[in-house]
């Protein structure tokens, strides 16, 4: 009766779940899905199968309650029978089920997928609910049906539902029930074990012993081996090592006896044991016995998952050295063991902790070299066994791989050492090499820190080809960028400025990759730049000019890029300095100006290269003969360039190719405005000169004074000289107030005798415009100076003014005082000269008028006057002052003709007879014949002393009208007087001397 009502539950629990398996969902061709297909897991989707955890939970509930639904009607309709007790004991087990079940709602009330798909189950889920329902139903039945006949059983399974829910002092209250009143149950070693577990939770190790100890007499129960399993731990924790490992040594021994005898494999706790003997072991063996230990007690297993463990616990206290004992025994005595990979594995990280990074690398080598001679076994179908080579070579890759990254990071952020650098290096070598490294998504990544630390330690050309490698990879697009350009500087370091062709020709593929790439890249200007600065060294200057002009005309200069813009002009305009293309030159360089250089120092610099190529450009020019178009552009540059050092020398070089071609005038126009232009030049007093010569020599004497202006102001030394000159021009260029006006400004400040040779000058051309206040103001300026002759000359100028004025008197005064200063000849004879004309006018003022008793009295005065006349002149030509003294006889002879004129003229008195009147007359005409005669040889002799002294003007020519007239000839025949070239002024101490023209 019993195992039928226990199939009707088992059925009707079954029963349920496939028909709501069954109706889970369908495929989209409308077939069934069957409950495995639904139900499974996957790998990696961990919504989807928490999903699907709920799906399975939601079907056994629902059994379960299908289940509880049948029990509760078979529970009432057997009430009172045999059968009631024991489906009374199934519900009690079925709410212990539910109690699972409801385990898994409570343990997912925080996961949102599940509430949102069974909010209610959620919210009411209640393990603790169920289990207290199954301990009510369990006790309901012990009190109702106090025979039951697994009774036992009732207490046991009351007992552990009190477990589950920590209530630990019922629950050993009823194992001990078990125990002390069912001693021949077979739940007794089960009891005792339920109540070691809850000492040894209490930490009560020595009371759990006791319970553990009662297992072991039942070495036929299923409890056996876990009695004896935890009993050693109780001696663990009691501080009892050995007895711990030696009771552990009894559960695996009993292992042995499982396998021997094919009991139940789960009473096989070797595996369990084994490991916990790791623990034991290592706090009272020690580590150079573990592996000889071990190999003993594994008989029939594999020792090395132990002793690896072993190794973790020492690991763990940092026994770096016990570790390495026991790896090293274990690769020495276990050498075929399929661990091999994990114990070297373990020595590789065991030596980094030691920090001894050699024999890590040594460590990896080994492990490297291993796993190549692991055979690759392709799993069967349906299996999941993992390739061992692919695993061995996964921990390769995976050792080396964080090796390589740690030790780089230590050397570039501690104080760097060759050991780690060298460490570093090997495992990314390592890495690179292993098969696994392949499928690494981050091996683009390890392989450019590989290529960063070859560069870091100076391994240039190797580093450039592994980062030329990170490129041709599927990198991350910066990365393959950054590699991109790293091979190329890798390689450029490698060379250190060498080029060879090879070397060139790889850098040119390196760039050329670059720059396919990444055509706007970060680096494709400083590539270009790189690219044309080689073909620049090799001296292939049209390769280069192509590659530097792109980059320093085609870009906006940043902060960034500056150096390189920069650079490149340079280059590009010392290229075409070096072949000589001023033109081209010009050009660029005018460019780059206009571009707005911000550097005062680099836009002088550029105006500078400008200004020199526009200069030798226009040489070029001079040189292939075409000097107008190079006069042109000199001129040009000069006036464009002003500030340039150049300038000036341009503007000579237009001013001497027109003297050279023959345009004189335009030469001379040229260094005239040399001065203004360019003050400071050093050609500017030659070109000056020259300038004035040429004015001179053509007779365009105001453009002359001019030029000697400017000339004035390039010479300071020699400033005065060259005013004073170009005033002279003035003077003769008929632009006598400039003259006058310069004068007179050169005179201020001057020594007295400095100024009265420029008043004088200036009086003479006041003289000449006949402008007598000028003339004055100047006179009276010369006189403030008291020097002479020159005050005694204007005092005289003053008595012939006085004659003017017929104040004889103070005339003939003016100058006695003259006469008696003692000054030299010429003022002397001047002064007589003035007493001698005054004397003669006193002379020709005397009438001869008279009546016939007084003729002989004023004739006499007339004669006594003249006398008087006739002396002074005579006295004036003693002083033999040339010109003074042809004026004398020319004076006194007019005298002599005056006297004879006024005898034959004078008017005869009435009262004589016409008899008488030519007798008077006649005796009158006597008395002029010889008169007339010397005045006629006086004039002769004026002529003469003309000649002789030279007096080439009007005087000679004057005189010799004056005789001819006197001759009676009715044509004057001058002497033909061969006039003198016209004479510059000359500076210097003086007068003005001028000649014809002025």
């Amino acid at each position: 009766m019993r195992l039928s009502i226990v199939m009707i539950l088992a059925v009707a629990l079954f029963a349920n779940a496939s028909y709501a398996a069954k109706t889970i969902s369908k495929k989209k061709t409308g077939k069934e899905e069957s409950v495995e297909a639904a139900l499974r897991f996957q790998e990696g989707d961990e919504t989807g199968n928490t999903v699907k955890a709920l799906k399975t939970e939601m079907l056994v509930l629902r059994a379960e309650k299908k289940a509880l639904q049948q029990l509760m009607m078979l529970k009432k309709k057997h009430a009172g029978t045999a059968m009631e007790p024991e489906i009374v004991f199934r519900l009690a087990e079925l709410y212990m089920r539910r109690a699972r079940s409801h385990r898994f709602f409570e343990v997912h009330k925080q996961d949102e997928n599940v509430i949102s798909l069974t909010p209610t189950l959620v919210k009411e889920a209640s393990e603790a609910k169920q289990i207290r329902q199954a301990i009510a139903t369990y006790m309901d039945l012990a009190k109702r049906f106090p025979k039951y006949r697994n009774m036992d059983l009732v207490v046991f399974n009351t007992g552990y539902a009190h477990q589950q829910l920590g209530e630990d002092k019922q629950a050993e209250h009823l194992f001990s029930r078990i125990t002390n009143e069912y001693p021949r149950s077979p739940l007794v070693p089960d009891s005792h074990l339920a109540v070691g577990e809850i000492n040894y939770n209490r930490h009560a190790f020595a009371k759990a012993l006791e319970s553990f100890k009662s297992v072991a007499k039942y070495p036929q129960a299923r409890a056996y081996p876990y009695g004896l399993y935890k009993a050693a731990w109780c001696f663990y924790n009691m501080q009892d090592g050995h007895s711990a490992l030696a009771q552990l040594e009894v559960v695996v021994k009993y292992g042995r006896i499982v396998v021997e005898k094919k009991l139940d494999s789960k009473l096989d706790l070797r595996k369990e044991a084994l490991n916990d003997m790791a623990t034991f072991f290592s706090d009272i063996r020690q580590s150079k016995e573990a592996v000889d230990y071990f190999i003993v007690q594994a008989e029939g297993l594999d020792p090395a998952p132990v002793l690896l463990r072993l190794t973790s616990l020492y690991d763990r206290h940092s026994k770096f050295a016990d570790v390495e004992t026991i790896l090293l025994g274990m690769l020495a005595k276990l050498p075929g063991t399929s661990s091999a990979p994990d114990i070297r594995e373990k020595l590789v990280w065991n030596y980094e902790k030691m920090l001894d990074r050699k024999k890590a690398v040594a460590q990896l080598n080994a492990l490297a070299e291993h796993c190549k001679a692991v055979p690759s076994i392709k799993p069967k179908r349906g299996e999941k066994t993992a390739d061992p080579a692919q695993v061995c070579a996964a921990k390769v890759a995976d050792a080396s791989k964080k090796l390589a990254i740690k030790w780089h990071a230590y050397w570039k952020k501690r104080t760097p050492t060759e050991d780690l650098a060298a460490a570093s290096e090997q495992a990314y070598r390592i890495y690179l090499e292993n098969g696994a490294a392949a499928a690494d998504p981050d091996i683009a990544k390890i392989r450019f820190s590989y290529a960063e630390i070859l560069f870091q330690r100076q391994k240039y050309r190797e580093a450039s080809q592994q980062y030329a490698m990170v490129h041709g990879t599927k990198a991350d697009p910066k990365l393959g960028h950054d590699a991109s350009y790293a091979s190329v500087v890798s390689l450029e370091k490698a060379t250190d400025g060498k080029w060879s062709d090879a070397d060139e020709k790889i850098f040119r593929q390196l760039t050329e990759v670059y720059l396919t790439a990444y055509p706007k890249g970060e680096w494709s200007s400083e590539l270009e730049f790189k690219r044309a600065f080689i073909a620049y060294e090799k001296n292939r200057f049209d390769e280069a000019a192509v590659g530097f002009k792109k980059i320093g005309w085609s870009n906006v200069v940043t902060d960034k890029n500056k150096d390189r813009v920069l650079k490149s002009q340079d280059l590009y305009l010392d290229i075409l300095n070096v072949k000589k293309d001023f033109a081209t030159l010009k050009a660029a360089a005018a460019v780059l100006v206009t571009k707005g250089i911000q550097d005062p120092t680099r836009l002088a610099s550029m105006e500078k290269i400008y200004r020199e190529a526009f200069f030798s450009e226009l040489q070029q020019m001079e040189e292939k003969g075409d000097f107008k178009g190079a006069i042109s552009g000199y001129k040009k540059f000069a006036l464009e360039n002003k500030n340039s050092e150049l300038s000036a020398k341009a503007w000579w070089n237009a001013s001497q190719l027109e003297f050279k071609t023959g345009d004189v005038q335009a030469g001379a126009a040229t260094c005239y405005h040399m001065h203004k232009l360019f003050p400071n030049s050093s050609n500017g007093k030659d070109c000056l000169t020259k300038a004035a010569q040429t004015y001179e020599a053509s007779g365009r004497l105001e453009p002359a004074a001019r030029v000697l202006l400017n000339l004035a102001a390039a010479d300071e030394v020699n400033a005065e000289k060259w005013r004073e000159l170009s005033a002279n021009f003035f003077a003769l260029s008929s632009n006598r107030d400039r003259a006058k006006e310069m004068y007179m400004k050169l005179a201020e400040g001057k020594k007295p005798s400095r100024q009265l040779e420029l008043f004088e000058k200036t009086l003479h051309l006041e003289e000449l415009d006949s402008n007598t206040k000028g003339a004055k103001q100047i006179e009276q300026k010369i006189l403030s100076l008291g020097l002479e002759p020159s005050t005694s000359l204007i005092q005289l100028k003053t008595a012939g003014w006085l004659i003017e004025k017929k104040d004889l008197t103070e005339a003939f005064a003016l100058a006695r005082r003259v006469l008696n200063k003692g000054v030299t000849k010429e003022t002397k004879a001047r002064a007589r000269f003035i007493q001698a004309q005054v004397l003669e006018i006193e002379f020709r003022e005397q009438s001869v008028k008279a009546r016939v008793d007084r003729i002989a009295l004023v004739l006499g005065l007339k004669t006594e006057k003249l006398e008087k006349a006739q002396k002074a002149y005579q006295e004036t030509i003693k002083y033999g002052d040339p010109r003074t003294s042809v004026e004398a006889l020319r004076r006194l002879s007019a005298a002599y003709l005056h006297y004879v004129d006024a005898i034959r003229t004078m008017q005869l008195p009435q009262s004589l007879s016409e008899q008488e009147q030519l007798v008077f007359k006649g005796e009158l005409d006597n008395l002029a014949i010889p008169m007339e005669e010397k005045g006629i040889d006086t004039l002769v002799q004026a002529l003469e002393a003309a000649k002789k002294f030279e007096l080439y003007d009007d005087t000679v020519t004057e005189i010799q009208i004056q005789l001819a007239v006197l001759n009676k000839q009715t044509t004057a025949q001058p002497a033909q007087v061969k006039l003198p070239p016209v004479v510059l002024p000359q500076v210097g101490g003086g007068s003005i001397v001028v000649g014809v023209g002025l």
